[in-house]
């Protein structure tokens, strides 16, 4: 069963293109040689922040996507990196556990706020 995105509510739907990013930095959240969660972010377009990924399963499969305003976007690069954790944990069941507990991990760091974001 699929779990629910807590952060589905964050992304911005209104004026969807498909804009991709030309250049974008990599966030390594899982590697243990055989599965890699690598999750993309860019900012598309002055104060819209997108998501893709590059994702190798352990069972040989992989699915990337760059990141596009095309499936919404936020305003900053915090607000991408919740979803894109809750989106991947929402489809947990094709991760590892260990790739799961990352992206936990991964997520966690992004939900706390610095002292300059307050």
């Amino acid at each position: 069963m699929e779990v629910l995105n807590e952060f589905d509510a964050l992304l911005c739907r209104d004026d969807l293109k498909d804009m991709a990013a030309q250049c974008w930095k990599s966030h390594v959240v899982y590697d243990d040689g055989r599965e890699i969660v690598r999750l993309l972010t860019a900012e598309v377009e002055p104060g819209k922040w997108a998501v893709g990924y590059d994702l190798y399963f352990a069972d040989g499969r992989s699915a990337h996507r760059v990141p596009n305003l095309a499936w919404g976007w936020g305003g900053s690069e915090r607000v991408v990196m919740l979803w894109m954790t809750g989106y991947c944990l929402s489809w947990g069941k094709f991760f590892s556990s260990e790739a799961r507990e990352a992206l936990s991990k991964e997520q966690r760091k992004w939900r706390e706020l610095s002292l300059f974001e307050l």
